[in-house]
């Protein structure tokens, strides 16, 4: 099996965020006998949001077998498990967020009523952290005129309508493959309100604007670093997870 961790980093701010989790993640997918990825150009053809860049996946799998996709702005934790062995091979491997977050019912309402009534049988997921094998390939592959309606539809200007994620999983859906849920440790966002713990996940997501802790997101990303590779920090991070969430609102 041929295997690639592959992440996404085009823009400024994410080429900012791509210097501090970039080399862990590289370190990461060496630890996984993987090849290490980035997309940095923009290659549909929506010329939307970079967002959708992360539909470039179905052409690497003329090369690799399997694929963990991981958000640039993740930072992995030392000794973090092999992803590629958590998640069965014939399934799609995805933190489920339907279970706290009930807005993603509007997502799947809205996604069926502009691109079509689907038989929707699976939870919600988020795309910052996937596991997917070469039979997965057509969810990365969805009609162009599909693509281009849902990255750039009149609808969005009435609406806050999630990117790529909701079309993934539509997509998935769609195409009737089997969902793994490889829970929030490996993805850990702050939609889970427990912050203060999130060193004992393996996968910390700076996902939307809130964070983890006090200050913007890049900030919050350099201080969580400067803890993920201090074995002392961590260590004390891990134990009393209470202090840590005063700590993260100094």
């Amino acid at each position: 099996m041929k295997n690639a961790i592959i992440t996404l980093s085009i823009g400024e701010e994410f080429r900012s965020i791509a210097e501090i989790t970039h080399p862990l993640i590289k370190q990461y997918a060496d630890s996984c006998s993987a090849d290490f990825i980035v997309i940095n150009e923009q290659k549909t053809s929506t010329g939307a949001r970079p967002h959708f860049e992360k539909f470039q996946i179905a052409k690497y799998f003329d090369v690799y077998d399997r694929i963990a996709y991981i958000d640039t702005d993740i930072i992995i934790l030392p000794k973090s498990p092999n992803l590629f062995l958590e998640v069965p091979s014939n399934k799609f491997g995805a933190c489920i967020v339907s279970k706290i977050d009930g807005r993603f019912a509007k997502e799947i309402s809205l996604i069926n009523q502009e691109l079509g009534q689907i038989d929707w049988h699976h939870d919600y997921f988020n795309s910052g952290v996937m596991v997917i094998s070469a039979s997965h390939r057509e969810i990365f592959n969805p009609p162009n005129d599909e693509l281009i309606k849902w990255s750039s539809g009149d609808f969005r200007k009435h609406t806050k309508a999630l990117f790529d994620q909701t079309l993934i999983n539509y997509q998935l859906n769609r195409l009737g493959f089997e969902l793994y849920d490889i829970g929030f440790r490996y993805n850990h966002t702050p939609a889970w309100n427990n912050s203060h713990k999130r060193f004992n996940s393996h996968f910390l997501h700076f996902a939307g604007s809130k964070g983890h802790r006090k200050g913007i997101r890049i900030e919050q990303i350099k201080l969580d670093y400067i803890v993920a590779t201090s074995k002392t920090r961590l260590w004390f991070r891990r134990n009393f997870p209470h202090f840590g969430y005063i700590l993260d609102r100094i």
